[in-house]
């Protein structure tokens, strides 16, 4: 996960690297990059990590690893 100025593009030089180990999403934070604007303007700490567990629980995720840098460091490891 990205930065707080940066976007998924952060991670493609280093995604290749691990697709042949690992299953790889590189996420856009709501307003960032290729995502869409936050409906009501909500981009809230909670929230961005709200999205992350919503998003490994539509993907029925049972094991995770994530990578972050910054922003994107903080909200894996929350």
């Amino acid at each position: 996960m990205h930065g707080l100025y940066g976007n998924a593009y952060a991670f493609d030089h280093v995604a290749p690297d691990l697709v042949d180990t690992h299953r790889v999403l590189a996420l856009d934070g709501r307003g960032y990059g290729d995502s869409e604007w936050a409906r009501g303007g909500d981009y809230a700490f909670r929230e961005i990590v709200s999205d992350v567990f919503t998003l490994i629980g539509l993907l029925d995720l049972k094991k995770v690893t994530l990578i972050g840098s910054s922003m994107g460091g903080i909200v894996a490891m929350v």
